[in-house]
C-alpha cells in the first residue's frame, strides 16, 4: 500500500522546496491519508503561528520555528509586515521570490509606449523552465528602476529618443539569462539625459553578462560624474560588483579580496544616510555572512531578538539558521574525526532518490531523460534515465531500446529527442555564469536543522546570546540540558526558558515540583499556556497522578481549545486518549480533525488540494484534454469534499484499535454511538474482512447483518455469503467479496480512499484497476525517527482493557502479520479455491484479479516486490483451463 514512508518533516521540505522534474502522467491512484498533528512544522499555512499562536512548540520543530516562537514568548510580537516576510522564509522562499510581477509591469509599461500591437521582444516571453524566472541575474528592482525609468523618460523627452532607450534597455535584459550584449554608442550630438543613461546601460549590461571587471570600472566612473542621475545608484553598484565577483572567484585569496573591498564600500555607503543606506546594510550583513560568520551569526541572534520592523527579517532568519546548521554539522564532523569513527552528518533527505543525484543534475553533472512507453499489453511505468550531458542522440535511443526490450516507436522516438533537447537547454540555463547568484548559497542548507549538539561541544559563540542558547538548548538531546534550562529560567524568569525547562522535564529531575507549580499558575491568554500546560500533563502522568492529569485536561474549555492551531488540539486529545478510562472516553479522544490531507506530494485542506490539483494540468505532460482532466478531478474530489470537516479517528487511535482490540471489541466500537456514522460502516466492514481472514465465520455473521442495514449498495456482495449452505461454499463466497472490493482490509486505515463510501466496481472497471492499494499490507512493527530510520513502534495499550481481552487480540494481530501481503494472500487462496472448484463460474475472474494484482508493475508492500510465482500459476490456469473465457481476452487490454 502506498503510505507515507517518512515524517511529516521530510515531506514538508519535499513539497514546499522540491520539484524536480515537472509534472507528469499520473501512474497510479491517489490515495489521501489526513494529518493530525505536525510535530517537525507549524500548521499550514503558517500565518497564525507568525501571528503569534504559537501553540504547542515541540523541540522537534525546525530552527526558523523555534527562533519566531522565542520571540513571542518573550513577548516581542512581530509586525504584520515581518509577519508577511516570515511566512515566505518558512516556504523557504528567498527575497527575490515573487520577481515576476515587476517584469510584467516592466512589460505592460513597454506595450503603453510602443502600442499593443508591437510584438513583445522574445526574451520578455514566458519560457519552459520557471515563466519569468529565466532572468535569474537580474533582480526585481531592476525592471522596477527600468519601468519608472521608462515612465519619467516618456513623459518629458522627445519619442524617437525614448524609443532608442528603449532599444538599448531591451539589450541590456537579454544579458539577464546568458549572453554578452551591449547596447550601442550614442553619439556627443545626443541629448545629455541620453548620453548619461546610455552610459549606465552599459555598466549594467556589462554586470548582467558577468564582465565584472570592466562593470565595475564603469560604475566607478558614474559615481564620479556629478552630473549623472546615476550617481549614488552606480556607486552602491561598485560594491554590489566586488560581492557578485566574489562569489564568482575560486581562489581564496582573491575572494577574500574582493570581500573585503566590498565591506569597506558597504560601511561607507550605510553611514553616509543616503538612498541606498539600507541597501548596503543589507550587502554589508551578506559580506560578513560570507567573511565574518562568526561575528555575523551573533549579530543576526540580537537583530532576531529585539528588533522591531527589521525589512530584513526574511532574510535574516534564513541566514540565522544556515550558519547554526552549518557550524553544528562541522564540528560534529570534526568530533567524528577526533573519533576517527564514521562521520556523523546531518542526514540528506530521503525522501529524494539520491539527494547527491539531484545536486549533480543542479552542477550540470548528469541530465534525465524521461519517456513514457506507448504499448498496448500492459502498463509500463515513466522510464527516466540518467546521462552524460554529452550524450548523442543515438546512444540515448539505443539506452531506452535496451531497457524496453524492443525498438521505439516513431512517437517515443521523437518524445525522447524533444526530452534531450529540451534538458540540454535546461543544464544550459542552469550552468550559465548569471544562474550563480548571491541568494541562490545566501539562503542556505534547506536540510540542515536537525544536528543536535550536546551543550559540551556547543561552541561559545553560538550560545553567546540568550535566542541561540534557548533553541539549541531546546532541540537538543543532551541530558545536561535539562539543568541548564532550568537555571536559566530560575536566573532570567522568562517564559521561553520555563518552557525549555519543561520540555527537559522528566520524573526525578532536580526541582521538578517548583516548575511544575510555576507551569500551573501560567495564565490561560500568554503564548507560553498551550506548551506548558501540555508538559504539565506529561509531568503528571510520569509521576503517577493520573487522576490530577485528567482533571487538568477535562479543564480545558471548548474556548481553550478553539483558539489553539489545530495541531496543539490534536496533541491535548492524544494525552487524554492515553488516559481513557473507558471505550468512550478512548473514542471521543481519538475522533480529531485533521491539520491538513496529503495528497501526491501536497498538504493542505481538501479545498486547496481540490483548487491546486485542477491547476496542473499542463499540455506538455497531459494526454487529456484541460476539459476532461478537470472533469476527473471533478469526479475524483467530488466524495472527498464531504469530508473536509469530519472529525476521524486518529493514527494512535487506529494503531491501538488494529493491535490491542480482538474482534468482539472491535465489534463494539462499530456499534458505540460515540463513533460517527461515516465511519462505523467503515469499522464493521472491517471488523467483518478480519473475521474472514482470521476464519472467525460467528464474529464474521455478527457483523454482517450491521453492514446490509448501514450499506445497501454492498448487498450484492453480501447475499452470496449469506445464501452459501457450506462453510466451503462460504469461504469462497468470502474469498470473491474481497477479491471484488479492493478497499476491504481486516486493518482500520487512515487513508480517505478506504473511508469513502463507494458504490461496488463493475466489471467494466476492472482495466482501469492499478492494484497498487489493493486490500491491505503486513502491519508494520516499526515506524520511522525524525531522522528516516525505522525503529521500533511503540503503540500504547488503554488501560480499560482486560488480560483476556489482550490475549486474543495478540494473538489475532500476530496472525494477520503471519499471512502478510494480501495481494499474495489472496492469490493463494484462489489457486486452492481454482483446484478445489474446477467449475465455479467466479473462477475465471478471480484468476485474473490474481494476475493483475501480483503482476510486477504493481507497487507491492516492499516497494516493486510481487508475488511472481501465484502471477504466473494463475495465468496459467486462465490460459489453458479458460482459453476461451472473456477475462483471458482481458489479459491482452491495455491497463489504463
Amino acid at each position: 500500500m502506498i503510505r507515507l514512508r517518512f515524517p511529516l518533516a521530510l515531506v514538508l521540505m519535499l513539497v514546499l522546496f522540491v520539484r524536480i522534474t515537472p509534472p507528469g502522467v499520473a501512474c497510479g491512484p491517489s490515495t489521501v491519508e489526513p494529518i493530525f498533528i505536525f510535530r517537525e512544522s507549524p500548521d499550514l499555512p503558517f500565518t497564525d503561528f507568525v501571528n503569534g499562536n504559537i501553540g504547542v512548540v515541540l523541540p522537534t520543530f525546525g530552527h526558523k520555528t523555534l527562533v519566531i516562537a522565542y520571540r513571542y514568548l518573550n513577548g516581542i510580537p512581530f509586525s504584520a509586515a515581518e509577519q508577511r516576510e516570515l511566512v515566505l522564509a518558512l516556504k523557504g522562499s528567498p527575497p527575490e521570490d515573487g520577481k515576476d510581477e515587476p517584469v510584467k509591469h516592466w512589460i505592460a509599461a513597454r506595450q503603453e509606449f510602443v502600442g499593443k500591437d508591437e510584438p513583445v521582444p522574445e526574451i520578455y516571453q514566458e519560457r519552459q523552465y520557471g515563466g519569468y524566472d529565466f532572468f535569474p541575474n537580474c533582480a526585481a528592482n531592476a525592471f522596477q528602476v527600468a519601468t519608472e525609468t521608462l515612465r519619467d523618460r516618456a513623459a518629458r523627452f522627445d519619442a524617437k529618443d525614448v524609443s532608442e532607450w528603449l532599444a538599448a534597455q531591451d539589450t541590456v535584459f537579454k544579458n539577464c539569462s546568458s549572453g554578452s550584449h551591449l547596447p550601442a554608442e550614442v553619439s556627443m550630438d545626443r541629448p545629455e539625459w541620453l548620453r548619461k543613461d546610455r552610459d549606465y546601460q552599459k555598466a549594467a549590461a556589462l554586470f548582467y553578462s558577468v564582465r565584472l571587471d570592466e562593470a565595475r570600472a564603469s560604475f566607478a566612473a558614474i559615481a564620479a560624474d556629478v552630473n549623472s542621475p546615476w550617481q549614488e545608484t552606480a556607486e552602491y553598484l561598485v560594491a554590489r560588483s566586488l560581492v557578485r565577483q566574489a562569489s564568482l572567484t575560486g581562489e581564496e585569496a582573491k575572494k577574500r579580496q574582493l570581500y573585503e573591498e566590498a565591506e569597506l564600500k558597504a560601511e561607507q555607503l550605510v553611514s553616509t544616510g543616503r538612498q541606498f543606506s539600507n541597501a548596503s546594510k543589507r550587502l554589508l550583513g551578506l559580506v560578513k555572512y560570507r567573511v565574518h560568520p562568526e561575528e555575523r551569526v551573533g549579530e543576526l541572534a540580537r537583530s532576531l531578538s529585539f528588533e522591531r520592523e527589521n525589512t530584513n527579517v526574511r532574510q535574516d532568519l534564513i541566514d540565522y539558521v544556515w550558519l547554526l546548521g552549518k557550524f553544528e554539522n562541522q564540528v560534529l564532523k570534526e568530533q567524528a574525526e577526533q573519533r576517527r569513527g564514521p562521520l556523523t552528518e546531518i542526514p540528506e533527505p530521503p525522501f529524494m532518490e539520491d539527494a547527491a543525484r539531484y545536486k549533480a543534475i543542479q552542477r550540470g553533472e548528469i541530465m534525465e531523460i524521461s519517456l513514457y512507453p506507448n504499448t498496448t499489453e500492459q502498463y509500463s511505468p515513466v522510464k527516466t534515465i540518467d546521462f552524460k550531458p554529452d550524450v548523442s542522440e543515438s546512444m540515448v535511443l539505443e539506452t531506452f531500446a535496451r531497457e524496453l526490450g524492443r525498438e521505439l516507436t516513431a512517437e517515443e522516438r521523437k518524445q525522447v529527442l524533444e526530452r534531450r533537447e529540451s534538458q540540454r537547454a535546461y543544464r544550459n540555463w542552469l550552468l550559465s555564469p548569471n544562474r550563480q547568484l548571491e541568494v541562490n548559497s545566501y539562503e542556505g542548507d534547506r536540510w540542515g536543522e536537525r544536528a543536535k549538539l550536546p551543550r559540551q561541544i556547543t561552541p561559545a559563540f553560538l550560545v553567546a546570546d540568550d535566542l541561540g542558547d534557548w533553541v539549541l538548548t531546546v532541540e537538543t538531546d543532551d541530558p545536561a540540558s535539562y539543568e541548564h534550562a532550568f537555571n536559566r529560567w530560575r536566573h532570567t524568569g522568562s517564559h521561553a526558558w520555563l518552557l525549555a525547562a519543561l520540555m527537559k522535564a522528566k520524573k526525578g529531575s532536580p526541582g521538578l515540583p517548583r516548575l511544575m507549580r510555576a507551569a500551573q499558575t501560567v495564565d490561560r491568554d500568554l503564548p507560553v499556556f498551550a506548551g506548558s500546560f501540555y508538559h504539565l500533563i506529561r509531568l503528571k502522568v510520569e509521576t503517577g497522578r493520573k487522576s490530577e492529569a485528567r482533571v487538568l485536561l477535562d479543564g480545558l474549555t471548548k474556548a481553550d481549545l478553539e483558539r489553539l492551531p489545530v495541531s496543539s488540539q490534536n496533541l491535548f486529545a492524544e494525552q487524554r486518549l492515553r488516559l481513557a478510562e473507558d471505550l468512550d472516553v478512548f473514542l471521543r479522544a481519538g475522533l480529531q480533525t485533521p491539520v491538513a490531507f496529503y495528497d501526491d506530494g501536497r498538504l493542505g485542506t481538501l479545498p486547496d488540494l481540490f483548487t491546486t490539483r485542477k491547476e496542473d494540468w499542463d499540455p506538455k505532460f497531459h494526454l487529456e484534454d484541460k476539459g476532461a482532466f478537470e472533469r476527473r478531478v471533478d469526479e475524483e474530489y467530488q466524495r472527498r469534499l464531504e469530508w473536509k470537516d469530519r472529525a476521524l479517528l486518529d493514527d494512535t487511535t487506529t494503531a491501538i484499535l488494529n493491535t490491542h482490540f480482538p474482534l468482539p471489541l472491535l465489534l463494539e466500537v462499530s456499534r458505540n454511538p460515540a463513533v460517527p456514522d461515516y465511519l462505523r460502516r467503515r469499522i464493521a466492514l472491517t471488523v467483518f474482512t478480519r473475521a474472514l481472514v482470521l476464519q472467525k465465520p460467528r464474529a464474521a455473521d455478527q457483523v454482517a447483518a450491521d453492514i446490509g442495514k448501514a450499506d445497501p449498495a454492498f448487498k450484492p456482495f453480501l447475499s452470496p455469503y449469506l445464501s452459501a449452505k457450506t462453510p466451503r461454499e462460504k469461504e469462497w463466497a468470502a474469498l470473491f467479496m474481497i477479491l471484488k472490493n479492493q478497499r476491504l482490509s481486516p486493518l482500520i486505515d487512515g487513508q480517505l480512499s478506504r473511508l469513502i463510501t463507494e458504490d461496488a466496481t463493475s466489471d467494466d472497471n476492472y482495466l482501469s484497476y492499478y492494484y497498487e492499494s489493493a486490500w491491505w499490507c503486513p502491519p508494520s512493527l516499526t515506524e520511522y525517527s525524525l531522522e528516516g530510520e525505522a525503529v521500533p513502534k511503540n503503540i500504547p495499550m488503554p488501560q480499560f482493557l482486560t488480560p483476556a481481552q489482550v490475549a486474543e487480540a495478540k494473538k489475532d494481530f500476530t496472525r494477520l502479520i503471519d499471512i502478510g501481503d494480501a495481494k499474495s494472500y489472496l492469490g493463494k487462496r484462489v489457486l486452492e479455491w481454482a483446484k478445489a472448484a474446477r467449475d465455479d463460474p467466479r473462477i475465471p475472474e478471480a484468476l485474473f484479479i490474481t494476475v493483475r494484482a501480483n503482476a510486477s508493475y504493481k507497487y507491492g508492500c516492499d516497494s516493486w516486490s510481487h508475488d511472481g510465482a501465484t502471477m504466473n500459476e494463475a495465468e496459467r490456469l486462465l490460459r489453458t483451463r479458460y482459453p476461451d473465457n472473456a477475462w483471458t481476452a482481458k489479459l491482452k487490454e491495455k491497463i489504463r
